[in-house]
């Protein structure tokens, strides 16, 4: 289109001023060819060679209009290397800065994807600590989670419904102040709180008492989890 144009230029405006405004429309054209480059290169280079040939053909139609004068074709060459040069700084600036902006999106995309993975991971664990804490709330035994002091941290419902306390009122407590008694081994509490400081599983037999008082024998079969 631009190169067409330029031809009708060349045909309706006489002397220099084809020249002139030839130039000025080509050089627009392929300026934009330049920034459009990295959409679409087979596109933006067959239109920067049809405007390198227009030019070529603009010089040579001139060349011969003139009188094939060297010097007028000499002329008409310097002018339109120093426009070029003139641009290249900012068709420099321009496809430099397109191109740290496709990277820059490139790294936004991965980072995006990676924190989706990293979500989906971590939505996949809660799902997990749910499924494991129904489990275990539901768990027809007594479970006592305990710190790494032997403190209780959590207890669940078959816990409070075989002692009659609640978690409440055993929260932070060891289990040997709320559930020893007058028959219970105390030295089966130092056990435990070894075992849990040493990561080491264990299995012991001891009488706990109710809320109530009424003794029962517990079998404790302990399995400390470390932190990562």
């Amino acid at each position: 289109g631009i190169a067409g144009f330029v031809a009708v230029l060349w045909f309706a405006i006489p002397g220099e001023a084809c020249i002139l405004l030839g130039l000025a429309y080509l050089t627009g054209g392929a300026v934009n060819a330049i920034i459009t480059l990295p959409f679409h290169k087979t596109a933006s280079y067959g239109r920067l060679t049809v405007y390198i040939l227009s030019v070529a053909v603009m010089f040579l139609a001139d060349w011969e209009v003139s009188g094939r004068s060297t010097d007028h074709f000499v002329y008409n060459v310097a002018g339109t290397l120093l426009l070029a040069y003139m641009l290249l700084p900012f068709v420099v600036h321009v496809t430099h800065g397109r191109a740290r902006d496709l990277k820059n999106q490139r790294r936004q995309i991965e980072q995006s994807l990676a924190l989706s993975r990293a979500n989906a991971s971590l939505l996949e664990r809660q799902r997990e600590g749910r499924r494991m804490s129904l489990i275990a709330e539901r768990a027809v035994d007594s479970i006592v989670m305990l710190d790494s002091d032997a403190r209780i941290l959590w207890v669940n419902t078959a816990f409070s419904r075989k002692t009659g306390y609640t978690l409440a009122e055993v929260v932070g407590k060891r289990p040997s102040e709320v559930l020893y008694g007058p028959e219970s081994q105390t030295e089966v509490d130092e056990a435990i709180l070894e075992a849990i400081r040493s990561g080491h599983p264990m299995r012991v037999e001891n009488v706990n008492y109710t809320k109530s008082g009424q003794p029962f024998w517990v079998e404790t079969n302990l399995a400390p989890v470390m932190d990562d």
